[in-house]
Order: C-alpha cells, then sequence, then structure tokens
C-alpha cells in the first residue's frame, strides 16, 4: 500500500513538472506568438548562408512597407442653371442638368503588399509571412507617396427659372437709349417675323441659343444679336452676356434679352 501511494505521489510530480513547462504563473497557457515552425524557419533560419539571410531580411523588409497616399484635394464649381419662362406664352427653354450630389472626399489610401515569396510557402499566406517577419524583429514601416493633384469637380445646383416677357410689365419693352459693350459681331435682325406680336417677339428674343440682345417692335419684330464675341457662355448666350450702361427706363422702348444686363440705370 505505501509503495502505491509512493509510486502514486512521483507521477503527480512528474505531470505537475510537465505541466509546468506549458503554465504560466497564472496557470494559464502562456501565449507563444514566435514559434520554430516551418514557416519561421524557411524565413529566417539560421541554415541558410549570410547571403540567402540577408535577401530573407530585405524580403521581410519590403513586405512591411506599407505606402499610404494622401487623399485628392477637390476644388468644387457650383453651377446654377438659368432657364427664362414667358408669362402667358410658350417657348423654348434650357433643359436643367441633373443635379450632382457632392460626394464626400475620399480619404488616404494605404497600400500593404500581398505578395510572399516563394520560399515561405509554409507560412500558408500574408498573415503567416508577416508573423514571421516582425518576429524576426522587423516592424512595420509606413511611407508617404505625394500628396495627388488638385482636382475639380463641377457640382450643378437646381435650376434657376426666371419669368420673361410679362405683359403686366408692357413685355420687359421699357428700356430706353443707353451704351452696349462692344463687340465685333452684333447684328440688328430686322424683321424677323412681320406676323410676330409683342409677346411673340420678345419670346423668340429668348429662345435657347438666340443669343439675343435685346427685341423691339418696329414694322414687326427686331431683335439684336452678338454672333462672334468672346466672353463668357452661359446657357443662353453661347458668346457671352454683355453690359448697358446707362439707360433710361420708362414706357414705350426696347426689350433686354438674356444677354443684355442693364448698368447704372437711369430712371425718368
Amino acid at each position: 500500500m505505501k509503495l502505491q501511494l509512493l509510486q502514486l505521489s512521483l507521477a503527480s510530480g512528474a505531470l505537475g513538472g510537465l505541466l509546468s513547462g506549458f503554465l504560466g504563473k497564472s496557470g494559464v497557457l502562456d501565449k507563444r506568438a514566435c514559434n520554430a515552425n516551418n514557416c519561421a524557419r524557411a524565413v529566417t533560419g539560421t541554415r541558410y548562408a549570410a547571403a540567402v539571410q540577408a535577401q530573407h531580411t530585405a524580403d521581410c523588409s519590403s513586405f512591411m512597407s506599407q505606402t499610404i497616399t494622401p487623399a485628392t484635394p477637390t476644388t468644387y464649381v457650383t453651377i446654377t442653371p438659368t432657364s427664362y419662362s414667358i408669362v402667358g406664352g410658350v417657348t423654348q427653354r434650357a433643359a436643367a442638368p441633373e443635379v450632382e450630389a457632392r460626394t464626400p472626399a475620399a480619404g488616404p489610401v494605404t497600400q500593404n503588399p500581398t505578395d510572399i515569396p516563394l520560399y515561405a510557402t509554409a507560412c500558408g499566406g500574408s498573415i503567416g509571412y508577416a508573423s514571421a517577419c516582425s518576429c524576426a524583429g522587423i516592424t512595420q514601416v509606413a511611407t508617404y507617396a505625394p500628396t495627388p493633384a488638385t482636382a475639380t469637380s463641377t457640382v450643378y445646383a437646381a435650376t434657376s427659372v426666371i419669368p420673361a416677357c410679362d405683359p403686366a410689365l408692357a413685355y420687359g419693352a421699357t428700356w430706353h437709349d443707353g451704351e452696349m459693350d462692344p463687340a465685333a459681331g452684333r447684328q440688328n435682325l430686322a424683321g424677323v417675323d412681320p406676323n410676330f406680336n409683342t409677346q411673340q417677339c420678345c419670346a423668340f428674343c429668348y429662345q435657347y441659343g438666340a443669343n439675343c440682345l435685346a427685341w423691339y417692335m418696329a414694322g414687326g419684330c427686331n431683335i439684336v444679336v452678338e454672333s462672334t464675341g468672346s466672353k463668357t457662355p452661359t446657357d443662353y448666350c453661347f458668346t457671352g452676356q454683355y453690359a448697358l450702361t446707362n439707360p433710361d427706363v420708362g414706357p414705350g422702348g426696347y426689350g433686354l434679352g438674356p444677354c443684355l444686363y442693364p448698368v447704372d440705370i437711369v430712371t425718368f
């Protein structure tokens, strides 16, 4: 009986010694992230010649390098299209561009290598390979690429609809005198249609693409256009808009088209 107890005691002592090699002081299994497994031996093993070891170290350094590309700076240009609505009549109007949503700017882009060397196939993929490299003391290093050039994005706002040719306002034919900006291609198109009434003449001036500066009734419908100007184009004025300086306002006169805007108005 004593012999059996002694044998059990010895067996328990041996088992305790064996477990103590796997258990930490707290009694739980120690985490052993860096093991001398086939992956580690293939990547950082010392059995290779010095030149091969140096190449493996260089491969690890390359793999552990990540490239961070800063976000692309973006400048937004907002355009508000203009459309004219003829009061009490019908005219061609500019098609309103769809409203383009402003998407949030993208953040920096991080690129990490994913291809591992052929000799590291025992690692089972990039995670195991990175772990072996890390255990060899090679840490991840971030490299920042140059900031990309600034991009320009056009955002279209909702179309601004402007009433024109209102009979209650004399169809807009209330302008006198004034000086127009000089331009090379200005033409007075007399007698556009002798059958046009006042509203039809005004509506003709506000057609999309008419490049109309002004209109007036004299023996029929007459319009003034600009065909070769070089100012900034708009929806209705492909050769740009021009200023009318010091015009008078009063009953009976000519009407302004979409390509002419008054400044320094004199009222009488």
